[in-house]
């Protein structure tokens, strides 16, 4: 059973409003003595106080809450992004609150069917990561009493994302500078995040007039899509292509082993990665994403509208090539 200020009291011999008043901080009547003893009588029951009656009464909750979406794209998030979100969060001493919205939410019709961060008040501001589809319709209806800012998701205020388009034009470069003359952009689905359409916008601006091959399995059931993948595989290990730009670390981890199967020494391999991706022994040439500088920099946007402020210009954040060794 949790111990309360009142078995606290019992124990020092004091009113449970001194106790209270001492473990709050708060000025009072009693003496240096006193507040010694209600310190040492909650320290020897073990006492830990509660947030919730302070935040009930400030409608101050020391919460920032994360919402990430249900389709691939914005339900993975970056543990360096986290890590930025944290290191952020303890220099103003919040907390993180973690919710999962479901695509059922996006068509939820009351109240009920919502998650409670959607329902009630739990937090003082809320970040949400990518951009998922329908969200802006429930951003508007269901979280307006919130400050929001995206992360990794591209919107004109209040978001910070990384440039994706530079991205694809770095690649690109990378290959064409190691001599690659026939190069191909991967990816395993279609577009589903709007990363995925600007690395290739970037890749295709990058190449201009020069030919470029674009390998996209088409739309298919999700038994299927396996196949489909493996299929556009096999059509780029018998092409000509020699040089490669991976939308991330999956299809660079698959292509590498039909590399290796198909005899492919000569395929140059990119990709995007939050660090440098290592298949076996090797590092591939990687462009990298600044995950841990968008959780800080999403914070800090964030704290800024909880204190009052206005919304404030998408950042962009730069991204960088890292080469083998």
């Amino acid at each position: 059973m949790a111990v309360t200020v009142r078995d606290v009291a019992r124990q020092a011999g004091v009113s449970a409003m001194t106790v209270s008043n001492v473990l709050r901080g708060k000025a009072g009547t009693f003496g240096s003595a006193t507040r010694d003893k209600v310190l040492a009588a909650a320290e020897e029951l073990g006492y830990r106080g509660s947030a919730l009656p302070t935040a009930m009464r400030s409608g101050v909750f020391d919460t920032v809450a994360l919402i990430a979406g249900s389709n691939l794209a914005e339900l993975w998030i970056s543990g360096q992004m986290i890590d930025g979100i944290h290191d952020a969060l303890d220099a103003h001493c919040k907390r993180l609150l973690y919710c999962k919205l479901l695509a059922r939410h996006l068509t939820a019709v009351s109240d009920g069917e919502l998650p409670a961060i959607m329902r009630e008040t739990h937090a003082d501001g809320v970040l949400i990561n990518g951009q998922p589809d329908g969200f802006d319709h429930q951003v508007a209806k269901n979280l307006r009493h919130y400050p929001v800012v995206f992360l990794n998701g591209r919107h004109e205020y209040d978001s910070v994302y990384p440039d994706d388009v530079m991205a694809g034009r770095i690649a690109y470069d990378y290959l064409r500078d190691r001599g690659c003359r026939n190069i191909a952009y991967v990816t395993r689905f279609a577009a589903s995040h709007h990363s995925m359409v600007d690395r290739m916008e970037g890749f295709l601006a990058a190449a201009g007039s020069e030919p470029v091959a674009l390998f996209i399995p088409p739309a298919g059931e999700r038994q299927t899509e396996q196949q489909l993948w493996e299929a556009e595989g096999a059509r780029l290990m018998s092409s000509d292509v020699d040089g490669v730009f991976c939308y991330c670390q999956n299809e660079a981890h698959d292509l590498c082993l039909w590399a290796m199967q198909h005899g492919r020494s000569d395929l140059i391999i990119t990709l995007v990665n939050e660090r440098p991706y290592v298949f076996g022994a090797s590092y591939l040439p990687t462009v990298t994403m600044p995950m841990r500088g968008i959780g800080q920099r999403g914070v800090e946007m964030l704290m800024r509208r909880i204190a009052g402020g206005p919304s404030q210009k998408a950042e962009v954040l730069p991204v960088s090539m890292v080469e083998p060794g």
